[in-house]
């Protein structure tokens, strides 16, 4: 399991896979141009569609930090493919199909970094490797759409982690805020009972639909903030201790026990009353 301490810590370590051998995609070519192409192709076992930086090589997939950059694409996962870390800087690839397994070269964790700007789709399933989870870094999206099977816990150490089920996030696994927002789309995806850790740098939820009602009542304890996104409605019903503040851009907050509203808080919505009843809060002063 990614145990809190280890996901925070991560904070402060360089950029994703800095540290590794990068590799980098080269869709459809198996033999270099001098360029890192990017774009549609398969990830298989022997395919030598990987380079280095100036695309001056071509190598198989080793399972170190793939570098998605280049032109965008469809890639398609042959069998289970292992990896430390991947790197997404261009907007709008897409990787369906097969299994992605952890198996960072150091830590507990795998990491995902997605770029400022940059909106990333997963459909492959994570699975178990040498570690049982992953934490979701950089400040664009990352959207998975499987029923992934990987036990360990995600942590949102950045930017957007998308998803409309549980499914999406493991078997079992806890979440860790510490600096990355949860987006939950649609309308079916309304609470959930894993083991929620907020840390320092704080965290947030975006309920994208009007239609949805989603409800944390774990308690949320730490020093960071909470942001609220998304036109849906947030229902705080655990005993909040966080002190960060909370800021309400759009939507609505509704509160169901006293000490829902942790202290220390400030917002862009008029100052709510701790009640043993639900009080919402809109996202705009009147």
């Amino acid at each position: 399991m990614l145990w809190a301490s280890t996901a925070l810590a991560l904070v402060s370590t360089p950029p994703a896979g800095a540290s590794q051998t990068m590799q980098y995609w080269d869709g459809g070519n198996t033999t270099p141009n001098g360029v890192v192409d990017g774009g549609s192709g398969n990830w298989a076992n022997g395919s030598t569609n990987w380079t280095n930086a100036d695309g001056t090589m071509s190598q198989p997939w080793l399972g170190w930090t793939g570098v998605f950059q280049g032109a965008f694409g469809t890639i398609s996962v042959v069998g289970t493919q292992s990896f430390d870390t991947l790197r997404f800087l261009t907007d709008a690839y897409h990787i369906n199909s097969g299994n992605l397994a952890f198996n960072p070269a150091s830590g507990s964790a795998s990491t995902i970094f997605v770029d400022d700007g940059v909106t990333t789709m997963i459909d492959s399933t994570l699975v178990d490797g040498t570690a049982t989870g992953f934490a979701k870094t950089g400040n664009g999206t990352l959207v998975l759409t499987a029923a992934n099977t990987y036990t360990g816990d995600t942590a949102l150490l950045g930017g957007t982690l998308s998803v409309a089920s549980d499914d999406n996030l493991g078997i079992g696994g806890g979440l860790i805020f510490n600096g990355g927002i949860l987006q939950v789309t649609g309308k079916t995806f309304t609470g959930t009972t894993r083991a929620i850790t907020w840390g320092a740098a704080g965290g947030g939820f975006d309920i994208e639909s009007v239609f949805n009602t989603f409800t944390v009542s774990q308690s949320l304890n730490g020093s960071g903030g909470l942001t609220k996104l998304g036109e849906g409605t947030l229902v705080l019903s655990g005993i909040n201790g966080y002190s960060g503040g909370t800021v309400i851009s759009r939507g609505l907050v509704s509160v169901t026990v006293t000490g829902a509203w942790a202290a220390g808080r400030s917002r862009s919505a008029p100052t709510a009353r701790s009640t043993s009843r639900p009080e919402q809060v809109p996202d705009r002063c009147t």
